[in-house]
């Protein structure tokens, strides 16, 4: 089976604007920006793929390329195996795009005549059209909004209304490029939810986001790419981007054991855990945490309770402090 979205060694630059006095200089050089440099990528169907990078990556023009926007200059992308550059027709009928734009409605017609221009555009008769803009205003939280004109809208219900028409067309394939910006908290839990249960496991679309909300990616990509200045720094889980960074690990252990008996261990000379930290806990009297971290490669956490254990101290649990994906993105584009 093919994947839901496929790029081969894909590649985008921009010409540099230049002053009349570099065209009568230099007439035959041509200055580029580089967008993309040879991404690969493959996303699977029914999947949540997340596209992370700081401002000016490329992740916008990723989309751009396979939503049929942008041409790349070379390389190949694919989706559900067409060729976004020889078959952009059929290609639209499949993908939907949400984008922040504002600029791309109408300001001085209502919400629902914008999606009901919109929807002219796909070709969606009038009796479908209006049930479906119903079941968005419904779903977007809308119905107080949706009769008044666009340009008194907030921020956060334009961006309700671009992911509304993002979804006319009822698509296979969704790009969504910052989709939770403007919006607040609560609002954006419940799309983040609405992407991840009645989009992706109720319907089985694909989705590919790009973010700059770690937290967002967290909580609902099921795998992400990493990209800087055009290029793919790490891809794969978010487990597999950890194991990437795995030479220290940090755990927790919760001790049932005075402190002053846990310190007369950890201060002999052949204790070699030397950067734990010891405090007694700020909600049980009578518990004490040990923060540590650990050589993963040269060290285990199972030396560590063997020994703790052997001086006769209780361990009540040991937890695993797993880096979070801000983390690990700060890591991968200092490299």
């Amino acid at each position: 089976m093919p994947y839901a979205i496929e790029t081969l060694n894909l590649s985008k630059r921009f010409p540099l604007p230049r002053r009349y006095r570099e065209l009568l200089l230099h007439p035959f050089s041509h200055p580029e920006t580089v967008a993309l440099d040879n991404i690969s990528v493959t996303v699977n169907h029914g999947e949540i793929f997340g596209v992370l990078g700081p401002n000016g990556s490329g992740k916008t023009t990723l989309i751009k390329i396979l939503s049929t926007l942008v041409l790349p200059t070379t390389g190949k992308a694919f989706i559900n195996n067409i060729d976004v550059t020889a078959d952009e027709k059929n290609i639209k009928k499949i993908i939907g795009y949400v984008v922040s734009d504002e600029r791309s409605f109408f300001w001085r017609l209502t919400g629902r005549q914008n999606l009901r221009f919109f929807c002219s555009l796909n070709n969606i008769s009038a009796p479908k059209t209006d049930k479906k803009i119903e079941e968005l205003v419904s779903l977007m939280g809308l119905e107080k909004e949706i009769d008044q004109v666009f340009q008194n809208y907030s921020s956060g219900n334009k961006q309700k209304i671009a992911i509304a028409r993002g979804l006319l067309t009822d698509p296979q394939i969704l790009f969504l490029d910052e989709p939770t910006k403007s919006l607040d908290p609560v609002v954006a839990y419940k799309l983040r939810r609405f992407i991840k249960d009645a989009l992706v496991a109720e319907s089985g679309k694909t989705v590919l986001i790009a973010t700059n909300n770690m937290q967002e990616a967290e909580e609902i990509c099921d795998r992400v790419t990493i990209i800087q200045n055009g290029k793919i720094r790490r891809s794969g889980t978010i487990g597999e981007i950890q194991r990437i960074f795995k030479e220290k690990e940090q755990y927790i252990l919760t001790l049932k054991t005075p402190i002053e008996q846990i310190l007369s261990v950890t201060h002999r000379p052949d204790f070699k855990y030397k950067t734990c930290t010891i405090n007694p806990s700020p909600f049980r009297n009578e518990v004490v945490l040990m923060t540590v971290e650990i050589n993963a490669e040269k060290e285990s956490i199972s030396d560590l309770i063997e020994l703790l254990v052997g001086m006769r101290i209780k361990i009540e649990s040991c937890e695993c402090e797993r880096q979070p994906l801000s983390q690990l993105f700060v890591k991968c584009i200092n490299e």
